[in-house]
């Protein structure tokens, strides 16, 4: 009795462990990555909690403007957590992207893919944006549709995807615009005291 007790909570122990994705991505990130923002292509290893994924890299195809990583090629051949981008509600709560969720979710172990991804903190990387057949496909999916291809009667759900990206793209400047003001003040502050 006691052993099986033992054995079924090393099995809980492991199953929490690979479901919060510690057990998916190589060990820590290599500082030469740290702070990558861009665009790769790979293939799904694992799903977690529906929010998170496993993804090996298999090729870095752009590297952005704002990406920190000194050395982003480095990121080919390892494998990563990934997950939504996170947003600020009108409620001032920040939550994941929705549309991101849906993609995570439907995504399958074994698909390879491209995606836009940032390093925002430890080994776990976010989705940056989806493609504009990434968005239509999670789209479908958090609507109930799954894989049925898009039909003429189908407008209303593509009106409600529009309103939904658009909501979320408010957000995203809203949250641009704060940026660009704090930087803006932090650019006033240095030239006061260069002067």
């Amino acid at each position: 009795m006691k052993r099986t007790i033992g054995r079924m909570a090393l099995a809980a122990a492991v199953m929490t462990a690979l479901c919060a994705g510690q057990a998916w991505a190589d060990d820590e990130l290599p500082e030469g990555l740290k702070g990558f923002s861009g665009q790769v292509r790979g293939v799904v290893k694992g799903k977690g909690d529906g929010n998170t994924f496993a993804f090996k890299v298999g090729r870095v195809l752009r590297v952005w403007k704002n990406n920190e990583a000194e050395t982003p090629r480095e990121l080919v051949g390892r494998q990563v957590s990934v997950g939504p981008r996170w947003v600020k509600g009108e409620d001032g709560k920040w939550r994941p992207m929705e549309l991101h969720v849906a993609f995570i979710r439907k995504l399958k172990v074994g698909q390879e893919l491209t995606l836009e991804i940032r390093n925002e903190e430890g080994n776990h990387f976010n989705i940056l944006e989806l493609t504009k057949e990434q968005r239509q496909w999670a789209a479908r999916a958090a609507e109930g549709e799954g894989d049925r291809p898009e039909r003429e009667g189908d407008k209303p759900s593509r009106e409600a995807e529009t309103q939904r990206v658009i909501k979320e793209l408010r957000a995203e400047i809203e949250r641009l615009k704060a940026e660009n003001a704090e930087l803006r003040k932090r650019i006033e502050r240095i030239e006061a005291l260069l002067k």
